[in-house]
């Protein structure tokens, strides 16, 4: 039995293989002899199009993506990213935890669930996911993990002036971000435990 439909003969072989792709016997993916090349240059054209702010267009193709592949972290992550350009934040944190779910090493990710929680003034949260990512990238390397540094640095400071006014609980711990003495963001995620 064939698993595309490019090379059935019969209709009989046909009905099978659309029953077995129903069944998720086989992916989509190899229903339609998709080459991973063939699925990695829409991925480049659904960056492509990120890049120029043509968000729905990206956003269509990684659909597709993910409706030819939906085992590819990836995917899920770049439609996270989309949905936080487009302030969707309750489908980023969806796809960015399905994301995590199948790839949780995935140190993008967790910055950006990490600024899905800041959006949604779940600082404890943001700060959890941006330490992860900044705990995954100790020789400071990785531009999401410097984004992640920046990000924890700003909250810190926002708390800080909070604080000095008066405007957080009392018992909220801004020395939960960094260690004392600490003056920069590149020393989070780095610290012993």
């Amino acid at each position: 039995m064939t698993d595309s439909f490019l090379k059935v003969n019969t209709e009989e072989e046909l009905v099978e293989l659309i029953e077995r792709t129903a069944a998720g016997e086989i992916s989509i993916q190899q229903f339609f002899e998709m080459t991973q090349e063939d699925m990695d240059h829409m991925a480049l054209l659904a960056n492509a199009l990120y890049e120029e702010e043509r968000y729905d267009d990206a956003l269509i193709i990684l659909e597709g993506l993910i409706g030819l592949n939906d085992k590819d972290a990836r995917y899920y992550n770049a439609a996270g990213a989309i949905f936080i350009q487009k302030e969707k934040y309750d489908e980023a944190y969806d796809a960015l935890n399905q994301c995590l779910e199948l790839d949780p090493d995935n140190l993008d990710a967790y910055v950006n669930r990490g600024e899905v929680f800041l959006m949604n003034s779940r600082l404890e949260e943001a700060a959890a996911d941006f330490d992860k990512a900044i705990s995954m990238d100790p020789m400071e390397e990785n531009p999401s993990a410097n984004r992640a540094r920046q990000l924890v640095w700003g909250m810190y400071q926002f708390l800080q002036e909070c604080e000095k006014q008066g405007m957080l609980e009392p018992d909220f711990d801004i020395d939960s971000l960094y260690e004392p003495g600490d003056d920069k963001p590149n020393n989070f995620g780095n610290r012993q435990q």
